[in-house]
């Protein structure tokens, strides 16, 4: 899968693990720049009024929301994620998000602020949280040391699946692509044509009102000649 050519802000809202938190990133240039990672702190009953206010004003910002919602009722407008999800070869979502961020990785696509230092996944090291491996088929997989893998790190997953990974006709995309207006300013010459146009279809306009005229004239016409000889 190729990277998208547009630009995009993501926000990722991760609530199925404590603590919840809020990861923001911005895809540009074919470059994954992570903004913060922010814990959301209290009861859920207090924060999530504010949490869901955010995600509308995001969403009417034209951002990808992803949140971690496998009952999707949270929102109708957001990308909601479960990251077990089974694609078509079999391989979850967690999976397709972790090739993703270990491709983007290799090549320097991944920015991270020194705030979130701490929360970058590294593999084939002492103590890592993921390990490469093989299955029977011989494609790669990994293998997550979940005590390891904090909401943070789910942040930054679920910011790749908003950049890299939303569908082309998502729920975000049909609503943005038709809540804009689609028509362009037209050229300097289709104004003219449709100037043209105009004078053309009143010239013509007024010469068939001129023919029915003379045609009602002549009728009248012979209806007084009629007359006349009876």
């Amino acid at each position: 899968m190729m990277p998208p050519a547009t630009s995009k802000t993501v926000l990722a809202v991760v609530l199925e693990t404590m603590p919840a938190m809020l990861v923001t990133a911005r895809y540009a240039n074919q470059c994954l720049e992570f903004k913060g990672a922010e814990r959301i702190a209290g009861k859920s009953e207090t924060w999530l009024p504010e949490i869901r206010q955010l995600v509308e004003e995001c969403i009417a910002k034209d951002w990808v929301v992803v949140i971690d919602d496998r009952t999707q009722s949270f929102s109708d407008k957001a990308m909601l994620w479960n990251f077990d999800r089974l694609n078509e070869d079999g391989r979850t979502a967690m999976q397709e998000c972790l090739d993703w961020y270990f491709a983007l990785q290799a090549r320097g696509a991944l920015i991270f602020p020194e705030s979130m230092n701490a929360y970058i996944i590294r593999s084939q090291v002492e103590g890592a949280m993921i390990d490469f491996a093989n299955d029977d088929k011989g494609r790669m997989v990994y293998k997550v040391d979940w005590r390891k893998f904090q909401s943070a790190h789910r942040g930054i997953m679920m910011c790749i699946a908003g950049a890299f990974m939303e569908e082309p006709m998502s729920d975000r995309w049909l609503n943005a692509f038709f809540s804009k207006e689609t028509y362009p300013e037209p050229s300097p010459l289709t104004k003219f044509l449709r100037h043209v146009d105009a004078i053309t279809t009143q010239q013509t306009m007024r010469l068939g009102e001129d023919f029915e005229a003379r045609v009602r004239e002549r009728e009248a016409q012979k209806e007084g000649k009629s007359a006349c000889r009876t």
